[in-house]
């Protein structure tokens, strides 16, 4: 999320942002209320290191096709059964990892998450999906 410059000091963050936190973020930034039945929250406060964020993880899916959720340090995907029939997959990832811009992007090498560890792991996996 980029503010105008100078208006908030850019920045990264290890919190998981989600999209119903853009709304949020917006309004608390031009100083107007927030209504009480959005579902996100504004960031400002994360950032400002004045509130704790809600989720200590990020969830994304396809519907219909695939979940997934991601914490500090491990992403968790799981597939439909019914579209995919595939098995759930666990990657530890860098999450200093940054992907190339688009053009010089070449997906079997620059793939960051490349060695299934669900077999090797399946505690952290079950622990990843009860996350849910």
């Amino acid at each position: 999320m980029r503010f105008p410059d100078g208006m908030i000091k850019p920045q990264r963050t290890d919190v998981f942002i989600h999209t119903p936190d853009i709304m949020p973020t917006i309004l608390d930034f031009l100083g107007l209320e927030i209504p009480p039945y959005v579902q996100g929250q504004s960031v400002i406060p994360i950032l400002n290191k004045e509130k704790e964020p809600a989720m200590k993880y990020g969830l994304a899916g396809f519907f219909r096709f695939s979940w997934s959720i991601r914490d500090g340090r491990w992403s968790y995907y799981m597939w439909s059964k019914k579209y995919m029939r595939q098995e759930p997959e666990l990657y530890e990832y860098d999450p200093n990892y940054v992907t190339p811009e688009p053009r010089k992007f070449e997906p079997l090498v620059h793939q960051a998450e490349k060695e299934n560890l669900i077999k090797d792991k399946p505690d952290i996996a079950d622990k990843m999906e009860l996350n849910l």
